[in-house]
């Protein structure tokens, strides 16, 4: 706490206390906080230090960034310094130790988020489905339902808006702020998590949470021999897809169960982070509709999952890492190993031409093997009984150097 009082003692000092209305104070100075009569203003050439000063101290309280929001500790502390100055006051160890106390026990509220969610439709409206931490509602038939939750009145609830399709997520935040945040990475997760269910770039698909609708009108204007052309078009005209059998229990034929459900988790361990985080990755890679940014996202994937450096004199290669792990994970005997290997060498080789030669040359081909690879890698680590029960990368790679030198088929 040592460390915070300092900290804060100097945002103190830096402080002004200007009694003037916001709209006449200095123009070298921004006002942080404050009233009509009196703010706490800091000069300009502060500010930035500010921001970053009480960021690191955010995020170094874990239990106070997993209920608020950054604004809302930031404000609660621009509030303490402006109350301790306009009362000609000093700040002290206890006092700063009383006001993160406060916000140490401030209260969980339980909130159920809804968002608009595009580029869907369910074939059997009349149904809600509920996959991992989400609710799915077609709103004409569910509305009902939900105005039952709520003693709100149904045009304050809704307002002027009709809609189509929505997703409820539940979240335990202190404030609307930090509850609007921790659903947003949820419904984040779950339109990367979709794409990556969905996967594939041969059908055009694009789901969206909170955002403008996947279609949009883009015109264009050409000048040409004195000449002007208009060009209207419809942007990302895409069919809305249905996602039943994505959603519903039953997806033995999918495996994506294993991926939702950890979206159930408190805490996720080592692996878990790294699964998930590659999940996103993947799911950005199908959404994306340039084949080398898609390729280059797919690679990202298995770098996160296999990226690993043991302290050893001789370092492998990500890319000799990469690729022998996959075949090892994916080969059900010597051959297929051997083949799997060779392929993901010679895949992952693109990715270098990429980034460091500008290759262009990605096609339609190349794209749909390293999705498919990264794709069946992250569900076997997802659903085969060896890999679950991993907490970090190091016992992947136990597992994996022992299947390497015994046999593939026996384990």
């Amino acid at each position: 706490m040592k460390y915070y009082c300092d900290e804060i003692k100097k945002a103190f000092e830096k402080g002004e206390i200007i009694h003037a209305s916001p709209f006449d104070k200095s123009k070298d100075h921004f006002t942080a906080i404050g009233t009509m009569t009196d703010s706490l203003s800091f000069k300009d050439d502060f500010i930035n230090e500010l921001i970053i000063m009480l960021n690191a101290i955010y995020l170094k309280e874990n239990i106070i960034n997993k209920k608020i929001a950054f604004e809302e500790f930031k404000g609660h502390i621009l509030w303490y310094i402006f109350n301790q100055k306009i009362n000609s006051l000093d700040i002290d160890d206890n006092g700063i130790k009383k006001m993160f106390d406060e916000m140490y026990n401030k209260e969980l509220k339980t909130y159920s988020v809804f968002s608009d969610v595009y580029g869907i439709h369910l074939e059997n409206k009349s149904q809600i489905y509920s996959v991992s931490v989400f609710n799915i509602y077609y709103w004409p038939i569910a509305k009902t339902e939900i105005e039952k939750r709520t003693e709100a009145n149904r045009d304050v609830l809704w307002g002027n808006k009709k809609h189509n399709y929505l997703i409820e997520t539940t979240v335990e935040a202190a404030d609307d702020k930090k509850a609007l945040e921790l659903a947003t990475l949820l419904f984040e997760k779950f339109q990367y998590f979709m794409h990556f269910a969905i996967g594939t770039k041969e059908k055009r698909f694009n789901i969206s949470i909170n955002s403008e609708k996947s279609v949009y009108t883009k015109n264009t204007l050409l000048l040409c021999n004195g000449g002007i052309i208009s060009n209207t078009s419809l942007e990302n005209m895409i069919e809305t897809i249905p996602i039943d059998k994505y959603l519903s229990g039953d997806d033995s034929n999918y495996g994506f169960e294993a991926m939702w459900n950890l979206l159930k988790l408190k805490e996720f361990n080592e692996f878990q982070k790294r699964l998930i985080l590659a999940l996103e990755w993947l799911g950005q890679a199908y959404r994306d509709k340039s084949f080398q940014n898609s390729f280059l996202k797919a690679a990202i994937s298995l770098e996160i999952i296999f990226a690993y450096n043991e302290k050893t004199i001789i370092i492998p290669s990500i890319l000799h890492q990469i690729s022998e792990n996959a075949a090892l994970i994916l080969g059900k005997n010597a051959e297929e190993c051997i083949q799997i290997e060779r392929e993901m060498k010679e895949l992952y080789g693109k990715r270098s031409s990429i980034v460091h030669a500008g290759n262009s040359d990605i096609n339609i081909k190349m794209v749909m093997d390293i999705l498919n690879y990264s794709s069946n890698i992250i569900l076997v680590l997802l659903n085969k009984k060896e890999y679950q029960n991993i907490k970090n990368i190091k016992e992947l790679y136990d597992l994996l150097k022992l299947k390497k030198y015994i046999n593939p088929q026996r384990l």
